[in-house]
């Protein structure tokens, strides 16, 4: 898989387990009972509105690409997911800048520049590593045509990449469940139906308990709610992650520490831990150690010169997952073993976990 789409496609994994656990923690209250559609609704329009249900997570189920499940979903749920795949964009924009200089200059100089001038168009002030708590108004009504333009800058940032091995593509990091029975189906209007998981399933995505099929546009979508409040609780998520990450996430040095590991920078990451030897732990803002940034690249000689300065092999990010799980997630062979030697695990699983 080319380096920088696997970073992205390792967003999207981790965003649609979020979206569709089959078994996840969910099972803190039991869901509401079944509820018989309002008595000004038809038979028939109850039918057809269920039908409609049962269609848009089915197409949304079976995606095989990004542009394919943002279209199952409303206008303002692919505004929400724009805005998180941000995130990995910037990384890989970020990631790609690396090593450039006046004698090896950039081969597209004005993605950087492109990139910001596309945020400020459509988010304003917003900063891809800031999560926004609502949609601003300049994305609204443009939300496709973010997403889309999205989809280009990834297209532009996979060019930057030297790798030559192949793209596996869009994949969800399980099935969503297409058994209807894992939902209960409420019909609140001829053009909206309540879905909500059964017990024992879940939605594991701060502020959603339950999602609706709506009609929009003359097509049955799915719609992950409010995205203010969807937003608000990823942005308290994850400030109660960082809030428990070591104490070498405050350090201002840390971030020095992570470049110099991205750049496989090993003089200057001694010079670093001379400064602070704790910095060998140091996480990045999604709670990736150091050695943790060591595992996608494959770069065996910083893990282990990380590794023989005390760096900790199980440091889980801030979702739970430790090195060893990333090297298994794409198949780092040579890592693998190298972390298995030093004692490596991986993190807690949840009820599905296919891993």
């Amino acid at each position: 898989m080319n380096p920088i789409r696997a970073r992205f496609a390792a967003c999207v994994v981790l965003c649609s387990a979020a979206l569709f656990s089959p078994q996840g923690a969910w099972a803190q209250q039991d869901p509401p009972p079944a509820a018989a559609a309002p008595a000004e609704i038809t038979p028939d329009q109850s039918a057809a509105a269920l039908k409609g249900a049962h269609e848009a997570l089915l197409g949304f189920a079976g995606s095989k690409s990004l542009p394919d499940a943002v279209g199952h979903l409303t206008d303002r749920s692919v505004g929400t997911i724009g805005i998180v795949f941000t995130i990995p964009v910037a990384f890989g924009i970020g990631f790609s800048e690396l090593g450039v200089s006046p004698d090896k200059p950039s081969p597209d100089p004005n993605l950087k520049k492109d990139f910001d001038a596309f945020i400020a168009t459509y988010l304003g002030e917003a900063k891809p590593d800031q999560p926004l708590t609502g949609l601003p108004e300049t994305l609204k009504g443009h939300e496709r045509e973010f997403v889309g333009k999205l989809m280009e800058f990834l297209t532009r940032v996979d060019k930057l990449s030297t790798s030559d091995s192949k793209d596996d593509g869009f994949k969800f990091s399980q099935p969503i469940p297409t058994d209807m029975s894992k939902y209960t189906f409420q019909v609140v209007s001829p053009t909206e139906v309540k879905i909500t998981p059964t017990k024992g399933n879940s939605l594991d995505l701060p502020g959603v308990v339950s999602i609706a099929a709506v009609q929009e546009a003359g097509q049955w979508r799915l719609d992950l709610g409010d995205p203010a409040v969807i937003l608000k609780s990823m942005q308290e998520s994850s400030k109660s992650s960082l809030g428990s990450s070591s104490e070498t996430k405050k350090d201002p040095l840390a971030d020095k520490m992570i470049d110099a590991v991205k750049a496989h920078d090993i003089p200057k990451m001694k010079r670093l831990l001379q400064q602070n030897p704790k910095l060998v732990d140091a996480q990045d803002f999604m709670g990736e150690s150091a050695l943790y940034n060591t595992v996608f690249w494959e770069d065996l000689p910083t893990a282990k010169f990380l590794i023989a300065h005390g760096a900790k092999v199980n440091a889980p990010n801030h979702f739970g997952k430790t090195p060893l799980d990333e090297a298994i997630f794409f198949k780092r062979k040579d890592m693998i073993a190298l972390l298995k030697k030093h004692g490596a695990k991986v993190g807690p699983k949840k009820k599905g976990d296919s891993q």
